[in-house]
Parts: structure tokens; sequence; C-alpha cells
């Protein structure tokens, strides 16, 4: 009887105590960001409140993960299709979740991340959320810093162009390789066009010798 009585006591509170902060499951302070706590509400979504229980962060979400105090604080977000966003350290939504991939913010290359749209496409976005790069590659390579700071990029029909460090297309994509540049040769890469003809580019992206086949097997 004893126990039945304490187990009522137990339900009763446990009752009140969620009708009362209406979340399912309230976690640690202070584990996520400072004075906040990870809470879950009956759908299963999370979001955050404050040491006086107010909401700073609505239960709009699948999945938040831990706020990296080395790339501007911010936190991936995870909404209920499943897309990817970023939250900052006071809550707001610094990149919407629009996206099925954000890479990690890469100090060493201009700030940048990468993301992937929900077609399968990549761009750039930098620390402030802004897309620099909007979302129209099937790949993008790294930025080469000694070499003018190009990144070489692929669009959706397999051909290869140029982009600099600031998302401007300096090779439009319309070759099907585009080679190093070489320091040593005044600056030229070697270009291959859809028709499988030869010619050189500069660093600027211009080219500087008319396309034309080559007699020697192409070797890739």
């Amino acid at each position: 009887m004893k126990k039945s009585c304490c187990t009522l006591i137990f339900a009763v509170v446990a009752f009140f105590c969620f009708a009362q902060n209406g979340y399912k499951k309230v976690y640690k302070y202070g584990a996520y960001n400072r004075d906040w706590a990870l809470v879950k509400d009956i759908t299963g979504n999370y979001g955050f409140i404050d040491s006086d229980g107010k909401e700073v962060v609505p239960t709009n979400y699948k999945k938040i993960g831990k706020f990296n105090k080395t790339v501007y604080n911010y936190a991936l977000v995870k909404d209920v299709l499943g897309y990817y966003g970023l939250i900052d350290c006071y809550g707001k939504e610094v990149v919407p979740p629009n996206y099925k991939k954000i890479g990690k913010f890469n100090k060493t290359v201009y700030n940048y991340a990468l993301v992937k749209d929900v077609l399968g496409y990549y761009g750039l976005i930098d620390c402030y959320g802004k897309e620099v790069v909007p979302p129209n590659y099937k790949k993008i390579g790294k930025f080469n810093k000694t070499v003018h700071n190009y990144a070489l990029v692929k669009d959706v029909l397999g051909y290869y162009g140029l982009i600099d460090c600031y998302g401007k297309e300096v090779v439009p994509p319309n070759y099907k390789k585009i080679g190093k540049f070489n320091k040593t040769v005044h600056n030229y890469a070697l270009v291959k066009d859809v028709l499988g003809h030869h010619g050189l580019i500069d660093c600027y992206g211009k080219e500087v010798s008319a396309m034309h086949e080559d007699d020697s097997e192409d070797e890739e």
C-alpha cells in the first residue's frame, strides 16, 4: 500500500512538472551553452531554455550539435525534414536549414564552408552564413594559395572551370579538362575543350592560344 502511494505521488508530481514546463525532458544546464539547457518536447524535437526557463531556441529541430567555440560559436542543427543549418550562441539562425550537408569552416581558406543543397549540388558559405558561391556545382576543389587562389569547379554537365577566392567565375565551366598553372611557363594552364581540342589560358582565365587538335595521344 505504501509503495502504491509513493508511486502515485511520484506520478502526480511528474505530471505537474511536465504541465509546468511543457517539455518531455530537460537536460543538464551548461552542457551546450552557458546557462542554457537542452530541452526535448513531446514530439521529440529539441530546443534550448535559459536559467529562467525562457525558451531561447524553439523546439524546431530533430538534432542540435555542440557549439564550436573555435569556429564562431555555431552549432549545427537538423530540422524535421532532415536538412541542416547553423545557429549562433544567441540562438539566432545564421544559416537556415536548407542544406543536405554543411562542412566545417576552414580558417586557412577564407573562412568558407562547403555546403550541399537538396539536389546534391555544392556551393560555399562564408562565416556570416552568406552564400559566396551558390550551390551550382557537382564538385568544388580546394583553393590553391600558390596559384592565384583559384579553385577548380565541375558543373552539372561535367565540364570544368575556375572560381577565385571571392566566388567569382574566372574561367566558366566550358572545358573537359584544366591543367595546373605553371609559374615557369608564363603562368599558363593547358585546357581541353568539349571537342577534344587543346589550348592555353593565362592566370586571368583568358585564352592565349587558339584551340587546336592535338596529334599526340591524350593522356588523362
